[in-house]
Order: C-alpha cells, then sequence, then structure tokens
C-alpha cells in the first residue's frame, strides 16, 4: 500500500498511503505527515530539513499546479511545529494538537480562501491577533492563504501584508499558496521564500492510484485493472487529486475497465478544478 517517490541521493523508498476517515478518497488519503507526500521528493527534503534545523522561513509562497500539494504541505508543516508527540520531523497525527488542524478548529493554525474570506478588514483582523499567543498553548501560530493570488487587485488585501511579511513574529509563519503567482506583486514575492510545486509522472500517478485500490480491497493484478491504472495515470496530468477523483468513480461504476474509466473520465467533470477542503 504504498507508492514511489525518489530520494535525493538517487535511491528510491516506498512512501507510505494512509486513509484517514471516509467519503471522498482525495480527502481521505490526504498526507498528513512528510513520509505520506507523493513526488516533489526534493521539497520534501528540504521542509524536513528546515523542521529538522530549525531554519523554517517565517514567510513562504507554495506556488505550482493545482491540485499537488501546496496546502497540503502547508498543513503538515503546521501540524510538525506544534506538534506534542513528534517523533523526529514527522507529526504525530494523534495528538490534540494535531487533531485540532486535522479538524480545522485549531487555535493556532489559521486558513484563509482568499477568494470567499480575503478581503481586507478580515485580514487585517487576522494580523492583528497573529502576535498574540495562540489560546490552546501551542509555541507557534501559522496562517495559511489558499488562492493567495486573490489577496490582491480590489481587496487591498495584499498592500495589509506586505508589513506583516517583512517583519513577521518569531512565533508565526504565514504561507501563501497559488497556482497564479504571476498575479502577486513584485514586493510580496520578494518578501517570501518561494517553493515550485510540481506534477507528479505518470509512473508515480500510477502507483498512488495501485496503493490507494489496494488499501479499498481491489484486486490490482489483473491486466485489465493495470490497464486502466496506466491510462488513468495518463489522463490525470499528473495531478494526484484529480487521479483519486477519477479512482473512486470508477471504484463506485465497480467494473475496473479501461473502457470504463475512458467514459467516466472524459464524462466533462473537471476534477483538477474541484474545491477540497
Amino acid at each position: 500500500m504504498c507508492g514511489l517517490i525518489k530520494l535525493r541521493k538517487g535511491r528510491f523508498m516506498m512512501s507510505k498511503i494512509v486513509g484517514r476517515g471516509t467519503g471522498d478518497w482525495s480527502v481521505k488519503y490526504r498526507p498528513c505527515r512528510f513520509e505520506e507526500i507523493h513526488g516533489n521528493d526534493r521539497i520534501v527534503t528540504m521542509l524536513v530539513n528546515f523542521i529538522k534545523n530549525q531554519t523554517l522561513p517565517h514567510t513562504m509562497l507554495f506556488t505550482g499546479p493545482s491540485g499537488c500539494g501546496k496546502t497540503t504541505a502547508s498543513r503538515v508543516i503546521a501540524m510538525a511545529l506544534n506538534c506534542q508527540n513528534k517523533v523526529g520531523e514527522e507529526p504525530c497525527c494523534v495528538c490534540e494538537s494535531c487533531k485540532a488542524i486535522l479538524n480545522f478548529n485549531s487555535f493556532a493554525v489559521v486558513e484563509v480562501d482568499a477568494g470567499r474570506t480575503g478581503d481586507v478588514a478580515t485580514t487585517r483582523r487576522l494580523l492583528d491577533d497573529l502576535p498574540a499567543s495562540s489560546m490552546g498553548g501551542e509555541l507557534y501560530k501559522v496562517v495559511i492563504f489558499d488562492e493567495a493570488h486573490k489577496l490582491g487587485g480590489a481587496s487591498g488585501s495584499e498592500d495589509a501584508l506586505l508589513k506583516f511579511l517583512e517583519d513577521t513574529p518569531n512565533h508565526v509563519y504565514v504561507m501563501l499558496c497559488t497556482n497564479q503567482s504571476e498575479k502577486l506583486k513584485p514586493v510580496t514575492l520578494n518578501r517570501c521564500k518561494t517553493i515550485q510545486f510540481g506534477r507528479l509522472t505518470a509512473d508515480l500517478i500510477y502507483k498512488l492510484v495501485e496503493g490507494v485500490a489496494t488499501w479499498e480491497g481491489v484486486d490490482t493484478r489483473p491486466e485489465n485493472v493495470k490497464a486502466m491504472f496506466r491510462y488513468m495515470a495518463d489522463e490525470s496530468n499528473g495531478v494526484p487529486r484529480a487521479a483519486l477523483s477519477y479512482l473512486q468513480m470508477i471504484a463506485n461504476e465497480g467494473s475496473w475497465t479501461r473502457e470504463a474509466a475512458s467514459l467516466i473520465i472524459n464524462s466533462g467533470v473537471d476534477v483538477d478544478s474541484v474545491e477540497v477542503y
């Protein structure tokens, strides 16, 4: 029940696939630890070393295609910073701090959908509150701006954020996630450590869907099932969220054939643009 990732020394190891909860598979199998993140191995190694060496930049910009792990990586970092039972650099995912972050009710971690609640008044209230200690007793506060490119324009939130990015308190980390970083002002980009996420290879997508299918009790050995996985890996365009959404629809259809996969994938459902929380 594993997928393949490449490490910096050129060797390969298996990244863990863990299902948590029920429902949408792109949520159920969302990575909650560094070792569960598929692909972008150099980025994962760098983030782990940032945590290990206590050199994590306080303002970071995660950019790259939708569905490739930017917000997920931000959450894993937030958990790693505040985990009460951390082993090495990995969050435990079961302590009160980790569970609060996973359940979106943490006092220390705030996620902002800039497209919905990124108006300047809301942003200013958030920034005014960040310097105070967390009500939950966590060591660090983390704010994650999803769809960060929407902070600019008429909302004025990007301008309100600039001063804070320049002088961020030591116990606060700000992470901007966007697939359109070119819409942010150059001065904003200059005040952030930019990390570029990329799409996964077809081989990685294949291993991911094969691992999830195995976890779900599917016999992945028949050639027709393997052919369906290969087709899905090619059609998902390197986006793991899309691949898992396709896989769940195919599982519900039940025939596990390439023909059924073709009908589902070409049905007009744009899973790459689906918002998942």
